[in-house]
């Protein structure tokens, strides 16, 4: 049968099956469906369209509406999308035509499905795109819409001709060598894309792989085509090229310092690859781990000065102390800084020899920190990246256990040495490259053992002027750890060795009374001998290096206050290579 010239009004429903309807009207809420070789000519469409089993539409207007085609429908002549319309299209396994041509307006999208189980195809005659096309999306009649989840197949749209100022919306998994795939034959001279590639932080992605994701057959300027932000796979950001003498266009991985070359035959990735933000602040967090232990660990040496003044068996004593870690960018990593504050409890017991003396002691400690990632996402401005100013930040908790033996002689000289095992627990929360959270957290395990020699020399007897030499080497390993992000990455951090040494001098002046009062200047120069250390994003090698030097300035003063009772405070400042640190300390001792 015929319908001609009819307005199907809201909850309305007109079939076309094995017949033609012509300039009809479907107003919002109404319903045509078109089946059985039916076939629909110069509809409007307010409502929902839905066009199967082999239906035909011909001049079609979505008006704000839906028209949804699937199991062989066609469309013929001009099909326009107007005033946040939509079109739905079902991809095949084949590569005919499916659209003759195809108009979207700025307000409205076209979202290709792809249900095959396999690759898709969708064939359009000539494409007018000023709106928004999703490759690979998902509809269904309700207006749901996700374009975030998984994806195993994906589509190869192709256009004949393709002209506009709109995006398009793929997918990829650069690391499988797969993904969405637009085929242009004829590119309009005045044509401008924006590619919105989805991030995929899942993918097995290295630095050298590359995926092209734009063809044509007429070729085009390298502007025409356009990521609207880096793209994230696996721990690395991806940026867009111009390649095949200018009628493709490929995604390859960003380099901090010049792009690698873009010879098809002799692939060449990045010297200093741009990580992700995610992958960026889990690798600083690897870093403030080993930061985290160098402050636990010396913090605890400063109750030698309360050992040299006990004169009691057992001692208890505490402290307190806060600072802020300024860690610099380290090869790949973009650094951060990190507030801290932390707590030690500890207990001792003094045991007499012929002219020296031994303590046995435990200590407990907890240091929490607080983490800002200095870059958190990268965007790209005409073909450069650019940091995007967002907030990043992370925390960290370190719960260590002690114990240690100082032996100290009559004549000041002094040999301390330290056991460690410690828990440290981290977590990071950043935004991706489209400003979507993501976080995730990790735990791992350390034991270290340190050593301490030194000798005061008072220059008058045994009191006033004194210095003192010192030298210290730390050992510490890091058991290995997985960060695992909510967005699919995991960095892997391969277990790893500390070896720290110290050498330095105190420079003090103790004033002798009934409560003594020493005050004093140190100075040390200290070396990290270690080599770099491994992590992985997914299953990508990237390492870092805490190799390095710096410099550690101390002032403080030790009261003593009647016979029992010791207090403490210094300032430190820690100057060097990978960090910068400062910190105050202030403690109290009591024995019995």
């Amino acid at each position: 049968g015929q319908a001609t010239v009819t307005t199907v009004n809201n909850g309305g429903i007109q079939n076309v099956n094995d017949g033609t309807a012509m300039g009809n009207t479907i107003a919002a809420g109404g319903t045509q469906n078109i089946g059985n070789a039916g076939h629909a000519i110069d509809s409007t469409i307010y409502g929902q369209q839905e066009v199967a089993a082999e239906g035909i539409i011909t001049n079609t207007v979505v008006e704000g509406g839906l028209s949804y085609l699937h199991e062989g429908a066609q469309s013929t002549g001009n099909l326009t999308i107007n005033n946040g319309g939509l079109l739905a299209v079902n991809a095949t396994t084949v590569t005919d035509r499916t659209v003759d041509g195809v108009s979207i307006d700025s307000n409205s999208q076209m979202v290709v499905i792809n249900q095959t189980g396999e690759e898709g195809f969708l064939t359009v005659g000539d494409m007018v795109n000023d709106g928004m096309v999703i490759i690979n999306g998902f509809h269904s009649l309700n207006g749901e819409s996700d374009t975030t989840r998984p994806f195993e197949d994906f589509v190869v749209v192709h256009a004949d001709t393709l002209a506009g100022q709109g995006s398009i919306l793929m997918h990829t998994d650069i690391g499988q060598q797969k993904g969405d795939l637009l085929s242009v034959g004829q590119l309009d001279a005045a044509a401008q894309q924006s590619l919105d590639v989805q991030n995929n932080a899942a993918s097995d992605v290295t630095v050298n792989d590359r995926l092209t994701v734009v063809t044509t057959d007429s070729g085009g300027q390298a502007g025409q085509f356009v990521l609207s932000h880096a793209v994230e796979q696996g721990g690395y950001q991806f940026g867009l090229r111009q390649i095949n003498e200018g009628k493709d266009w490929e995604l390859y991985a960003l380099d901090q310092n010049v792009p690698p070359s873009v010879d098809p035959g002799k692939p060449v990735g990045p010297n200093r690859p741009v990580l992700s933000s995610t992958a960026d602040a889990a690798a600083n967090s690897i870093v403030s781990t080993y930061l985290a232990n160098f402050v636990d660990t010396q913090t605890l040496l400063h109750r030698m000065g309360e050992l040299r003044e006990g004169q009691h068996h057992v001692g208890l004593w505490g402290c307190a102390y806060g600072g802020k870690l300024d860690s610099f960018g380290n090869g790949l990593l973009s650094g951060f800084n990190m507030k801290y504050y932390s707590m030690q409890l500890g207990a001792d017991y003094q045991v007499n020899l012929e002219h020296s003396r031994v303590y046995f002691g435990g200590t407990v400690s907890y240091l929490h920190g607080d983490q800002d990632f200095h870059k958190v996402a990268n965007y790209l401005a005409k073909g450069e990246v650019q940091t995007l100013d967002r907030d990043g930040d992370g925390t960290l908790k370190n719960y260590n256990a002690y114990l240690y033996a100082t032996y100290m002689t009559d004549q000041n000289f002094y040999v301390d040495t330290v056991l460690k095992y410690g828990h440290m627990r981290s977590k990071f929360g950043v935004k991706d490259s489209v400003g979507a959270n993501v976080s995730g957290h990790s735990s791992l395990n350390l034991y270290g053992v340190s050593a301490e020699v030194g000798q005061r020399f008072y220059l008058e007897g045994d009191q006033n002027f004194y210095v003192t030499p010192q030298a210290q080497l730390t050992y510490t390993h890091f058991g290995s750890g997985t960060y695992k992000a909510s967005n699919g990455l995991n960095v892997k951090v391969k277990s790893r060795d500390s070896w720290l040494g110290r050498v330095g001098a105190e420079l003090g002046y103790q004033f002798k009374s009934e409560n003594p009062v020493n005050v004093y200047a140190r100075a040390s120069y200290l070396k990290e001998f270690s080599n770099d250390g491994d992590f992985m994003l997914n299953h990508s090698r990237e390492s870092y290096s805490m190799k390095g030097h710096w410099w550690q300035y101390e002032v403080g003063i030790n009261a003593k206050i009647g016979q029992q009772h010791n207090v403490y405070f210094n300032v430190n400042y820690n100057k060097g290579q990978r960090f910068n640190q400062k910190q105050l300390n202030i403690g109290y001792r009591y024995e019995f």
